[in-house]
């Protein structure tokens, strides 16, 4: 029976891994839309699989129907069956509705398709009589459903999220409707499917509302429309009204017979061919001046949340787009108005705390009396949600006033209004507070702090956002009923931001402080655990890495170690608890056999997953009833738990727990993850030098190898320097096991070769080889899989997994067998080392494999802390140059001085070779190369010849989608290649703000893959801080141009004032105008006039 299962689980392993394979092949496909040709494909892939069956099926599932949408066989139902399908019912409703009711002996199994807890799908399978459907296929097929529905979730996310990205970008670009409608058709509409723009048209003599269609699009024609529907406001339908009153999107998932639109919208509709509609509001601050439909043509209509959203966003950025092409020109007061803001945001620091700022902003903002401003706290529960808001600070011209006092205000005592405004980041604003829908906007307490306590009558509220969440908001208010103009309404907008982006920049040092400090912590840690002699130390040394509210932690060690598929008999638990009156302790479990939970917990612990338990009244322990039992007397609330383990092996459990909420954020897992991998390895050492004692014949040989093995895992784990850890490594890994040569190949950038960064003996000169490591390369082909077993080669010379190519190779260094160990580090492959053997008739053995696992292990764990080292002090002298960079280019107003301040910061922050700055000339109309770095040399000319032609070229396209691009190297660039250039790495970024752009910026590095994520947020950051510079500068050049241009006007009429006769009067026009003009002669021409009758 055992070996039968056995086998059943090896045969469940490898079929589970092929049909994941052709999931993932599903992941990559590129077309864009996941057609009923590719699903069925995978379905008939997938059902070579498994067992015997008569069809597989894939429904989506609708409003309230489950739509099929392939299927292996021809049969396919002629409609949906209609069933309401909500959670715990799922499976049963939808197993009823399928079973067929004349024939219930049929084996059909159904499960659901999951994502973010709801489901959005059906996978049906009908297997033939023969198969049995027990608990372990059952299993496997929940595992199969799993990781479909997620390929699936995944493909049409990220779908959806490129075509939102490549919409979004290119809307900026339109300069009409049917523009605007063909780019969303485009790159988000499938067959099918139309989309239209349509404008609310107000006639308020006539009483009546008109709906204007100005665009419709499909995938592959535009149309500018002129359709209008109009109906008196008395006869408004409640799609309008929805749209418009609550600025809401519509749902109709079938227009026929459907009470929500008026009749004559409904009839228009159906002479267009619709069958389904979904409308999202076009918003214009507090109005609604239109929609965009999205239309069906065949069948209903059904959007899941995230393209709701996603279609939301780009009717808001039409009704931005819209707004912005109406703009006039700013007038005398905006230039001031700018020139104020510019001079606030000189003077905002990350340094600075609220109040400071409330002092600069109000100081530099608030010129009229009675202007006051407020910045108030948002308050957050330890469960992330808002539950109130605490008035930090209040400030006029002339000063700023801490609140001493506690004021705040219950989330729930505020306006539903407003707490609505705040949770979507946007602003809002009254011009009059003392109506009754102020009140009800803002709710009773914080309408009486406003008119009764500051007797204010009008104020406007600007959320302050950082990573996506407000943490404060900046409230202008003025104590009479004032309009707030557009331009002051974005001008402490972009105050906001920038407090924002002030904020951020703050946290994000803090941040980059903190993750030091752990850093070191772990590695203290890691010393501490390595050195250890028993159970009590390691957990002492687990103190500063853990969550600060943790209350207890311990270890609880199995009998043995296991190996996957294999169950412990007794768990012995060491304990330490923080808890008053609670002393060290010991406790053993007993684990049963039989628990059907046990083998899938010991599965994820093998795979290094954390396991968190709330220990409710009716929670029931898998292996640690007498545990729990002492968690429950200290009155632990949740535990959290994570498998010690070293290669296959697991010896247990490291847990902690604490009183509430164990608060475990990313970072904490990874640096518990190393820990309980220290903990393994301290424990693998331990049991070799346990079995080293019991070994009498080979006692002193096995002493030294262990105590050897114990120093090279200290001098390893203890070492800061990558290269030195490497070359003791080697060469700890050849006297160990006495082999004749070892090496090191650590993966490239490019992800499919390797290169050799040490060896010891260093006489066969292998460092700098580049190796192929990809996938096809069977000796890497389960390290590539995340797959930590070696691959050992005994004999070169036979061994069929070496091609004949390599072993000619092989063997011309003259190995007659070899052993492969791959290095993965935070689920990742980095690498794998090699051992080899020169002499004949010496094999590997297990006790070799084994001592070369656990300096694999150690390698691994040291190479992570090196580089989380590396990465947190070099993500904080970024963010360092950052904020510097930004203080330098904001305190200047020189365009020179600005891009000699790029030039010379960006080599600080950013590692390159070559950089160009190019800016747009209005008076050309082309880009022009302003600035430029290469080779440790600057040149900087605002008056070069233009850049020539850039159609496509990668700063072309960079120009013309307004876009960031990155190619890791232009030599073998799909869409810009440049085989022979020297500079292979190359990122290329738009200078803009808002919706203006101001040229490029674009650095180049000879290295290829020379750039990583961070330093390309980085560099856009970079930019985005040189855009804001160069728009001040821009703006405060033109302002004094104006002045000078008055000035003169009023000197010429000064003259002209003081003179009597004509000839005088002319002279000085002439010469002063042609001074101003820089001319070397002017003329003045006088005709003569003749009246009707030639007088």
């Amino acid at each position: 029976m055992t070996a039968r299962l056995e086998e059943e689980g090896m045969t469940t392993r490898r079929g589970l891994g092929s049909i994941h394979d052709i999931l993932s092949r599903l992941a990559q496909t590129d077309d864009a839309n996941t057609s009923m040709q590719a699903l069925r494909q995978m379905l008939l892939d997938m059902s070579a699989e498994l067992p015997p069956a008569h069809y597989i099926r894939l429904y989506r599932l609708g409003h309230e129907s489950a739509l099929l949408r392939a299927a292996t066989d021809n049969e396919l139902p002629s409609g949906s069956f209609q069933v309401r399908l909500k959670s715990n019912a799922l499976f049963t409703q939808a197993l009823e509705t399928l079973q067929p009711a004349n024939d219930p002996s049929q084996k059909i199994w159904v499960a659901p398709l999951y994502t973010n807890d709801a489901a959005f799908g059906l996978f049906e399978i009908r297997f033939e009589q023969s198969v049995t459907i027990d608990d372990t296929l059952n299993e496997w097929l929940h595992d199969i459903a799993r990781t479909l529905a997620t390929a699936l979730h995944a493909r049409t996310a990220d779908t959806l999220l490129r075509g939102h990205a490549r919409a979004s970008a290119a809307l900026s670009g339109c300069t009409n409707f049917r523009e605007m409608a063909e780019v969303i058709a485009e790159t988000m509409l499938s067959d099918g499917m139309m989309v239209s723009i349509n404008l609310f048209e107000h006639d308020d003599e006539a009483g009546s509302l008109s709906v204007r269609t100005v665009a419709t699009s499909n995938r592959y024609e535009s149309f500018e429309t002129n359709d209008v529907i109009t109906f008196s406001n008395r006869d408004r339908s409640e799609f309008i009204r929805t749209t418009i009153e609550q600025a809401k999107s519509v749902a109709l998932y079938s227009i026929a017979d459907n009470d929500v639109l008026h009749p004559s919208t409904r009839e228009w509709l159906r002479s267009q061919g619709v069958k389904g509609m979904h409308s999202f509001p076009m918003r214009q601050q507090e109005r609604v001046v239109g929609y965009l439909a999205v239309t069906k043509l065949i069948g209903p209509l059904y959007l899941d949340p995230q393209e709701v959203l996603a279609y939301q966003s780009l009717a808001d950025q039409i009704s931005i787009l819209t707004r912005a092409q109406h703009l006039a020109d700013e007038t005398k007061s905006s230039r001031n108005l700018n020139q104020r803001r510019t001079q606030a945001f000189n003077e905002l620091s990350a340094g600075q705390d609220y109040v400071e700022m409330a002092e600069i902003i109000a100081r530099h903002m608030l010129q009229e009396p009675g202007r006051y401003l407020a910045i108030t706290l948002v308050r957050y529960n330890t469960d992330d949600v808002i539950e109130g808001l605490s008035v930090l600070t209040t400030a006029n011209r002339y000063q700023a006033y801490r609140w001493d006092e506690d004021i705040t205000f219950a989330w729930q005592g505020i306006g539903e209004g407003l707490r609505e405004t705040m949770l979507n980041g946007q602003q809002a604003f009254s011009n009059n507070l003392f109506t009754d829908d102020a009140r009800d906007f803002l709710g009773e307490a914080v309408h009486d702090w406003f008119t009764h306590d500051l007797q204010i009558e009008a104020f406007a509220n600007f959320p302050i956002m950082v990573a996506g969440r407000p943490i404060a908001f900046l409230t202008m208010m003025s104590r009479t009923a004032t309009h707030f103009t557009p331009d002051e309404i974005d001008a402490f907008h972009n105050l906001a931001d920038q407090m924002a982006a002030l904020i951020h920049a703050h946290n994000l040092l803090q941040e980059a402080e903190n993750a030091r400090q752990i850093a070191n912590s772990l590695v203290e840690a890691s010393r501490l655990i390595a050195t250890s002699q028993d159970n009590r130390t390691m957990l002492t040394a687990l103190l500063d890495v853990l969550p600060q509210n943790v209350s207890v932690l311990g270890i609880s060690l199995f009998d043995r170690a296991i190996v996957p598929g294999d169950i412990p008999i007794r768990m012995d638990t060491e304990m330490v608890s923080m808890v008053e009156d609670v002393a060290e302790t010991k406790i053993t479990d007993i684990v049963p056999q039989d628990e059907p939970r046990l083998p899938m917990i010991l599965e994820q612990f093998h795979a290094g997953e954390m396991f968190i338990a709330r220990l409710t009244d009716d929670y029931r322990p898998v292996m640690t009833a007498n545990a729990l039992r002492s968690f429950r007397e200290q009155g632990i609330q949740e535990v959290a738990s994570i498998g010690l383990r070293s290669g296959e092996r697991l010896y247990g459990v490291m847990f902690f727990g604490a009183q509430e909420a164990i608060l475990v954020g990313a970072q904490h897992t990874d640096n518990l993850r190393t820990v309980a991998n220290q903990i393994a390895i301290t424990l693998d050492n331990r049991a070799l030098f346990e079995q080293a004692q019991h070994a009498a014949t080979e006692l002193s040989e096995r002493v030294a190898l262990l105590q050897t093995l114990q120093e090279m895992a200290m001098t390893i784990n203890t070492s800061q320097d990558r290269q030195l850890l490497l070359n003791q490594a080697t060469q700890g890994l050849v006297n160990l096991l006495k082999i004749d040569h070892c090496s090191i190949i650590m993966l490239n950038p490019d992800g499919v070769t390797g290169t050799v960064v040490a060896e010891y003996p260093a006489e066969y000169n292998t460092v700098g080889v580049v190796l192929d490591v990809e996938k096809n390369n069977p000796i890497y082909q389960n390290a590539r899989k995340l797959d930590p077993s070696p691959v050992v080669i005994n004999d070169v010379k036979t061994d069929p997994i070496i091609d004949d190519e390599d072993r000619k190779i092989i063997q011309s260094f003259g190995i007659q067998s070899m052993m492969v160990l791959p290095l993965i580090a935070q689920q990742k492959f980095i690498g794998s080392i090699g051992l080899d053997v020169m002499r004949d008739s010496i094999e590997f053995t297990p006790e070799m494999i084994r001592i070369a696992e656990a300096i694999r292990t150690e390698i691994s764990v040291g190479l992570n802390k090196i580089n989380l080292l590396d990465n947190a002090q070099r993500y904080a002298e970024q963010m360092q140059q950052i904020t510097a960079f930004s203080q330098s280019v904001q305190a200047t107003l020189d365009i020179e001085s600005i891009l000699r301040l790029v030039l010379e910061k960006s080599s600080q922050m950013l590692p390159h070779d070559r950089m160009s700055i190019t800016l747009f000339n209005e008076s050309t109309g082309k880009l022009h190369v302003v600035a430029r770095y290469m080779e440790g040399e600057m040149f900087i000319d605002l008056d070069t010849e233009d850049v020539g032609r850039t159609e496509g070229t990668v700063l072309g396209h960079a120009w013309e989608t307004r876009q960031f691009i990155y190619i890791p190297d232009q030599t073998i660039d799909p869409n810009f290649p440049e085989p022979g250039t020297t500079y292979r790495a190359l990122m290329v970024m738009p200078i803009q703000t808002g919706n203006r752009s101001y040229g490029t910026v674009n650095i180049g590095a000879k290295q290829a893959n020379a750039y990583s994520e961070t330093d390309m947020a980085v560099f856009v950051q970079m930019v985005n801080q040189f855009a804001v510079a160069l728009e001040n500068a821009q703006t405060y050049a033109q302002s004094m141009q104006i002045a000078r241009n008055k000035a003169l006007v009023n000197e010429i009429t000064s003259q002209l004032q003081t003179q009597r006769d004509i000839d005088t009067m002319l002279n000085i026009t002439a010469k002063e105008v042609g001074k101003a003009l820089g001319a070397k002669r002017a003329r003045i021409r006088l005709g003569t006039y003749h009246d009707e009758n030639g007088a």
